[in-house]
């Protein structure tokens, strides 16, 4: 029982907020002397910009399995693409919300209506009401002519000649 306090009384010591030892000349109320603990801050140069190290897939839930094929009888690696969610919970919540959002922006499309027709109908109806224009108005303009891009004089074609 002894023993077991001791452990944890060395364990506060060690993860509490003050350093244990300061390194450098840093007082101990100073706000950078954290980063001098390199006895509780084992990874903090290992990655730049203070990154968290890369997810080994090898290990944990997305594991691979060896499979022993049937034929040759050689152990081969085989790949796990989807885990159990109570054995990776955050990916399980992170891959729900993907595909929520994906059937909420799928639903708010009229039937047989693409993203891009949407979003064109939508900002044609915002330009309408915002400048007091009537319903149709976008008609009237991709029925007329093209504008002239150049600054040149727009000069009329000549009228084909009968033969």
């Amino acid at each position: 029982m002894r023993r077991a306090t001791v452990q944890t009384r060395q364990l506060c010591r060690r993860f509490s907020s003050v350093p244990s030892k300061p390194t450098t000349g840093l007082p101990v109320s100073h706000p950078e002397a954290w980063r001098q603990d390199r006895e509780k801050y084992k990874d903090l140069d290992s990655f730049p910009g203070g990154r968290q190290p890369p997810r080994d897939f090898r290990m944990g839930p997305y594991a691979s399995t060896m499979v022993k094929d049937p034929d040759t009888g050689k152990v081969y690696p085989k790949g796990k693409f989807f885990a159990h969610p109570r054995d990776d919970p955050v990916t399980f919540v992170v891959n729900c919300l993907i595909a929520l959002t994906t059937v909420w922006t799928i639903s708010q499309l009229s039937w047989g209506e693409s993203f891009f027709e949407r979003r064109k109908r939508v900002l044609r109806e915002k330009i309408r009401q915002e400048y007091g224009l009537p319903k149709g108005w976008e008609h009237d303009i991709e029925d007329e002519e093209e504008l002239p891009l150049s600054d040149a004089e727009h000069v009329t074609p000549a009228e084909p000649v009968a033969r």
